[in-house]
């Protein structure tokens, strides 16, 4: 059985998603409202990935440091990628 953090972690290693809740990537929303709407059980995960996402880099989370600093490199990868820097 999976933890919640990992269930969190799918969605924040996920390029699309990463997108979808920065804005970057306004197509992606139909997508990923029909995806919620056929895997209701996964929106608790999403909104807790979403507010990672979105937070401040100083809120604590129960990812440790080396987890935080791997997803916060996919991140920034994926936003570069997205960019084009």
């Amino acid at each position: 059985m999976c933890s919640i953090n990992n269930k969190v972690k799918v969605f924040l290693m996920d390029d699309d998603f990463i997108h979808y809740v920065l804005g970057e990537a306004s197509d992606e929303a139909s997508k990923w409202n029909s995806y919620f709407v056929a895997h209701p059980d996964q929106r608790e995960y999403a909104r807790a990935a979403k507010e990672i996402l979105k937070a401040a880099p100083d809120v604590p989370t129960s990812f440790s440091v080396t987890e935080r600093e791997e997803l916060k490199a996919g991140i920034m990868d994926s936003i570069k990628e997205v960019s084009g820097k």
